[in-house]
């Protein structure tokens, strides 16, 4: 039967039967007992009416109800009239709504909390619990070892009956999840240039990306303007997931007090090499497609050169070249992201008489990011010769990407060979990640660089 509630009527009507739960959380502590057979179904009772409570406010905030296709049409046509690289979703959002969707650049300073909670009604996100005082050091013990609900307050067993699943695991709550992507974009060679992140919904989101711009014409008193028109495109961000793994002694997650903020570190971090990667070099399949596999991105061939130690300044040439090639496209690159080898290599570019180069504006207005997820081992063929230990750079202004991040972080455990034998537990975070390029004109990327003294493999 559909809901006839409205968005506020179905928050309030929630919020009341989380008074409910809490009530008999608070009753048996207060009593310093575990709650009763009947208190205990009542809870859950109340819990099965909480989800489906949260399910229709997703659906509210997600204006799933009513025609789909029409409510894609209406969205549509508001894209039509935004600027361009503006997000919209799809499902009904007032233009106001859309037209001022906001991002976050880790960048620019702040935090990814603060921002979704800031953003809460625009973004679609309950943010209803977002400061609970919740510690994932006392989720995972008590998932993983039982003992009851003592010592946990009634956020975190709320957050521990709402996402313990059969398959083992729990959903963490939104203000943690916050936590560990906050954590995660820090660590990110791609926040650290200027990527933008929104939050991604369970369903699709679609972005614009702009193909062309307009152009601009001189017209005559009395005269006729020229029309022209940018050229729009669409971006389907899709739900990747992506996983951390990590295995622990059952020992140390029983007895350290701080394993909650090293697992947190350990996923963020684990989170944070691997988006990067996908940013840069995933392929599409069953993962975001990066900028280096992006056939639209316009590139600048190194010819083979070395970042040696006693280059000529000549070395510093494929990123001026590549930084006048967005400039171009009317562009301004903001920054370059190259490996730990070449960056290595760059710091050490003397001239002959030992002394350091002075690099061109070009390259040193730019900011620099270093990450080793650029690997050292790409194939470049240059003429009738092959390497098979190339590496690449990325230059562009980085604000034209986006990366969408799911606020429903699961964190499962289970055993990996041998790992029940020698008393450890196997724990996986699950999170879900996508890239969009809203202008592939913004970026271009260096190809052929190789290191000192390398040889052609052909």
């Amino acid at each position: 039967m559909p809901n006839k509630l409205t968005l506020q009527g179905l928050q309030q009507a929630r919020a009341e039967v989380f008074d409910k739960q809490k009530a008999l959380l608070d009753l048996a502590a207060e009593q310093n007992r575990e709650l009763t057979r009947s208190e205990d179904q009542q809870f859950n009772t109340l819990e099965t009416e909480f989800e489906n409570l949260t399910a229709q406010i997703g659906d509210t905030q997600a204006g799933i109800a009513g025609s789909t296709r029409e409510q894609l049409i209406i969205a549509r046509e508001n894209m039509l009239n935004q600027p361009a690289g503006t997000p919209y979703r799809p499902s009904g959002q007032s233009a106001a709504a859309t037209q001022n969707f906001p991002m976050f650049q880790a960048n620019s300073g702040g935090s990814f909390k603060d921002y979704v909670a800031k953003n809460a009604t625009t973004l679609g996100v309950d943010a209803s619990g977002i400061n609970n005082d919740v510690s994932l050091n006392k989720l995972v013990k008590a998932a993983l070892f039982g003992g009851g609900r003592q010592g946990l307050n009634s956020h975190e067993i709320k957050a521990l009956n709402e996402g313990s699943g059969s398959s083992g695991g729990i959903l963490i709550p939104t203000q943690l999840s916050l936590d560990i992507i906050g954590l995660a974009l820090q660590k990110m060679a791609l926040s650290q240039v200027g990527i933008r992140t929104i939050p991604l919904p369970s369903n699709n989101l679609t972005l614009a990306k702009l193909l062309s711009l307009p152009t601009a014409s001189w017209v005559a008193e009395g005269g006729m303007i020229d029309t022209s028109e940018p050229t729009f495109g669409w971006i389907d961000m899709k739900s990747n997931k992506v996983a951390a793994l990590t295995e622990i002694t059952e020992e140390l997650l029983q007895d350290a007090p701080n394993i909650g903020s090293m697992l947190m570190d350990a996923i963020a971090t684990a989170l944070a090499l691997e988006m990067d990667r996908a940013g840069l070099f995933g392929n599409g399949v069953g993962m975001p497609l990066g900028l280096y596999n992006h056939s639209d991105i316009a590139t600048t061939d190194a010819g083979g050169k070395s970042v040696s130690p006693y280059a000529t300044g000549a070395l510093y040439d494929p990123w001026s070249k590549a930084y006048y090639s967005v400039m171009n496209n009317n562009y301004t690159p903001t920054a370059t992201i190259y490996n730990t080898s070449t960056a290595g290599q760059m710091d050490l570019l003397r001239n002959n008489n030992g002394d350091l180069y002075t690099p061109p504006r070009s390259f040193d207005s730019l900011t620099k990011a270093v990450s080793n997820q650029i690997p050292n081992d790409l194939e470049y063929v240059t003429g009738s010769d092959t390497y098979d230990n190339a590496t690449a750079s990325f230059v562009g202004d980085f604000s034209n990407m986006i990366m969408g991040v799911g606020l429903d972080i699961k964190l499962e455990w289970g055993y990996l060979t041998n790992s029940f034998q020698s008393n450890k537990r196997a724990l996986r975070a699950v999170a879900r990640v996508d890239y969009a390029v809203t202008s592939m004109n913004a970026f271009n990327i260096i190809k052929g660089l190789v290191p000192v003294g390398a040889t052609p493999v052909l």
